[in-house]
């Protein structure tokens, strides 16, 4: 039976009474994930999941959520994925469950799993570990082309972290290194490794920028201004483009015609440099509709352009 819920993310994180931890978050379409999660220590790993059903779309699920009190059991959280056990060398998605009612026997227990030892050199898959005197802990693995490259290590919460920044140490060929590696004793201070740093503040940090008020007050200002104001130059270019066909005068038409107009008897009569009287006034008239014609075609694709900035304005708003 549940006893308290929580709100981490995107997540809802679920206690029963057991002392087991579930998640529930939006999938896809109008689904839901569910699955498992437990506390190691200060980090809560959140497991694969087990279970997915019909649920709310991803703006309901997260506006119900929204009344929930924060996660605030662990400062900071990882997925299951992201980690490796120590002996098996695989990711702790493989015997979740197991792991999973093993961490709450231990958390029930008050057992810890924090490190401690003296200084020396580990083996851990194909890195070297040094513990020194002072407690600092760094890596070092072979690279290639006879490179040997190190880093810095971060044991949290009893679990070792690989940053991933590193630096070239020295030269020395790879069978002489894995020669050396072999012979060292295999890590066991901590029983949870990764090859990076994956934890998540629990905590929400505060956004850079804008706050969400001024963020929507400007642009509700600025989709009221574009919709009131003349458009912009970026949308006139456009315009200006299509009144150059809209501004034939009945001279230009007399000058194209007088260059395709062509009498029927071509062996007694030239060309005719002037159209008649009748022409004339035929094609005031086509040059009347023809300028009625585009500029109904400009107003039609003014307001396709503000409408598809309004729409595009208005989903942004939506996220």
């Amino acid at each position: 039976m549940q006893t308290a819920t929580y709100r981490l993310d995107e997540y809802r994180i679920i206690e029963y009474e057991n002392g087991l931890f579930g998640w529930e978050t939006h999938y896809g379409f109008g689904a839901q994930q569910r699955g498992m999660c437990f506390i190691h220590n200060d980090i809560l790993i959140i497991g694969p999941c087990s279970h997915e059903e019909v649920g709310y779309l991803k703006g309901e699920f997260l506006d119900r959520i929204e009344k929930l009190p924060l996660w605030n059991k662990t400062k900071t959280y990882c997925y299951a994925s992201e980690l490796l056990d120590v002996a098996s060398g695989r990711s702790l998605n493989n015997g979740f469950p197991a792991r999973m009612f093993s961490s709450a026997r231990i958390a029930r227990s008050s057992e810890t799993s924090i490190p401690s030892g003296g200084p020396g050199t580990f083996q851990l898959a194909k890195y070297l570990i040094a513990v020194k005197s002072d407690g600092q802990v760094s890596w070092q693995a072979h690279a290639g082309l006879n490179r040997i490259i190190a880093g810095h290590c971060i044991l949290h919460s009893g679990v070792l972290f690989l940053q991933p920044e590193a630096q070239e140490k020295r030269k020395e060929r790879e069978v002489d290194f894995y020669k050396k590696l072999d012979m060292l004793p295999r890590w066991d201070r901590t029983k949870i490794w990764c090859p990076g740093f994956v934890l998540r503040c629990c905590q929400p940090q505060p956004r850079k920028g804008i706050p969400k008020v001024s963020r929507q007050k400007a642009e509700s200002r600025g989709i009221r201004a574009f919709f009131e104001a003349p458009a912009t130059k970026i949308f006139q270019q456009p315009k200006k483009q299509l009144r150059a066909f809209s501004r034939f005068s009945s001279c230009s038409w007399k000058s194209m015609w007088s260059r395709l107009h062509v009498p029927s008897s071509l062996k007694t009569r030239k060309p005719s440099s002037q159209l008649p009287r009748e022409g004339n006034s035929w094609f005031k008239y086509l040059s009347a509709a023809g300028d009625f014609i585009w500029s109904l075609i400009s107003s039609q694709l003014s307001i396709k352009t503000r409408l598809h900035l309004f729409r595009s304005c208005d989903r942004h708003h939506r996220k």
